[in-house]
């Protein structure tokens, strides 16, 4: 039923926090996704933890386009 409904979206947005953890597990979520969805992009969402990765390095370690922080 979930892969059924997610057929039927135009555009996923996969919201990631700017930290090397988040996009490990963001990696998983993305590959199952993606089989399911047409378009597919992230969203970085920053906060206040030091020494986090920049918006474009998530968009590239992730392979999707950036659609936003």
């Amino acid at each position: 039923a979930v892969a059924e409904a997610m057929a039927q979206v135009d555009l996923g947005l996969l919201v990631v926090p700017a930290e090397l953890r988040a996009v490990a597990g963001a990696r998983r979520v993305a590959s199952a996704a993606g089989m399911a969805l047409r378009d597919l992009r992230v969203v970085v969402a920053r906060g206040p933890a030091p020494g986090g990765l920049d918006v474009e390095e998530v968009a590239g370690l992730l392979g999707l386009p950036l659609a936003g922080e």
